[in-house]
């Protein structure tokens, strides 16, 4: 290669289409979420319900093209998040009295819950699995996995 820049230094990649589903404007309706997202979190905090935003679990209510945005993300929707856990579920799902908001012409509520589950002192998610393996017992199975097995396949965050 002529340069190093140039080189490829990991072939284990996933190929990501670079098509219409992920381009700027993807990712700015994403930003958006996430603004609005972290604005619940940061209430969330000041409220003394959660210490960070890895205590708390972020549930999304939305339906049409936002709704097919997160869920693109699949289970790293919470890493874009920054959140133990991060769902999406059909608008007419959401809680009656919480409220709505309008991103880009759609309708959205953003609900944050501090998380139940045991917190992994190394990634410091809270997780259902924290303590689930023998050997490793303060640390959830990604951990395990990512530290003494094959490791996460990540494809967004």
């Amino acid at each position: 290669s002529p340069s190093v820049f140039l080189t490829t230094w990991y072939t284990g990649l996933f190929a990501v289409d670079d098509g219409d589903a992920l381009n700027a404007a993807y990712w700015e309706r994403l930003i958006d979420v996430r603004e609005a997202v972290s604005k619940r979190l940061e209430q969330a905090r000041v409220a003394g319900d959660i210490g960070s935003s890895l205590d708390a679990e972020v549930n999304v209510y939305c339906d049409g093209e936002l709704a097919a945005d997160l869920g693109r993300l699949g289970n790293e929707l919470r890493f874009f998040f920054i959140t133990s856990y991060a769902r999406v579920h059909p608008f007419a799902a959401a809680p009656a009295d919480a409220e709505t908001l309008s991103m880009n012409g759609q309708s959205l509520v953003v609900q944050v819950t501090p998380s139940t589950h045991g917190k992994c002192v190394r990634c410091w998610h809270h997780r259902e699995d924290v303590g689930h393996n023998a050997e490793h017992p303060e640390l959830c199975g990604r951990c395990v996995e990512n530290a003494f097995g094959a490791g996460e396949e990540r494809r967004f965050a």
